[in-house]
Order: C-alpha cells, then structure tokens, then sequence
C-alpha cells in the first residue's frame, strides 16, 4: 500500500537524519524501497547528511512485504492464520521475501566494495526478514525476530 509518510513519520526521519549526522557516518549510496513514505523518509535524511536527493536510488526489493487481501489492516489480523491461507489471499510468502531480502543483500556486496556505507531505507517486516536472513534463521521465524523502530539506523554487517 503506497501512502504517504505522515506526520509522526516526518518527524522521525528528521530525528534519524540528526542522528546520524551527528554520529559522523558518512554514507556512500543510500537505497529506498520506491514507495512514497520510504522516498520520502530517505530524502530527508538525506537532506540531514547532505547526500543530493538525485543520488538516492530506488529498488522494488525493498518494499514491504505485500499483505494481498489483506492489505492496509492490522498485521495481528494474520496471526493464527496457516501459510496456505494467507498465500490463498494473496498473502507474499515468507519464501519469497527472504529471496527478495537475499537478493538485496547480494546487490550491495556486488555493487558497493567493503568499506562503503550503504544506507537501506525499507519497512518493518523487511527489516525483521533482513535480520532474520542475516542470522541464518528460516524465513517463516521472521516474527520471533525483534523489529526495529520507526526510522532507526541499525548497523547489520
């Protein structure tokens, strides 16, 4: 569901985008999931640390994890519920958002050399199936995995 980042979110981004400029990380490439809240987020960040808007690429990996019938409702709405129904609504597997998570994880080892800082700008479920790939954990644990707050700079490798 493609919305826009909404005030509280605003708010966020700034505090992050204080955050690391005062923590002096210096980013290389900054990659956002192309939906609106998330540009949105990694543009003022970006503003933040002085990175140029232009610079901020977008990759579709990225997106959060699509919901099918179930999108734009409270995810407790899909706990109890079987893979095999939520995939008959339409419901991404976890499967296939591990590979998506793999596949980003692989574009920035094969974009970026060792000592660059990528910035990944991304929702909530990815980032929980991004550690979850990260530890080497089955992709249906994802939920046993502690989420990661709104607009948090969390270094993963």
């Amino acid at each position: 569901m493609d919305v826009e980042l909404t005030y509280e979110g605003v708010e966020q981004a700034h505090i992050a985008g204080e955050a690391i400029k005062a923590s002096g990380i210096q980013f290389d490439a900054i990659v956002s999931s192309p939906l609106m809240r998330t540009v949105h987020t990694a543009q003022i960040v970006a503003d933040a640390i002085s990175y140029p808007r232009e610079s901020i690429a977008q990759d579709a990996d990225l997106m959060e994890r699509y919901l099918g019938d179930y999108q734009g409702t409270p995810t407790g709405s899909l706990m109890g519920k079987t893979q095999e129904e939520l995939e008959s609504q339409g419901v991404e597997s976890f499967e296939s958002l591990s590979t998506r998570t793999k596949d980003v994880i692989a574009m920035v080892k094969n974009s970026y050399t060792s000592g660059e800082n990528v910035l990944l700008v991304s929702h909530a479920a990815y980032g929980r199936m991004l550690r979850t790939v990260l530890v080497g954990n089955p992709p249906e644990t994802m939920y046993e995995t502690e989420p990661i707050a709104n607009a948090r700079l969390i270094k993963l490798v």
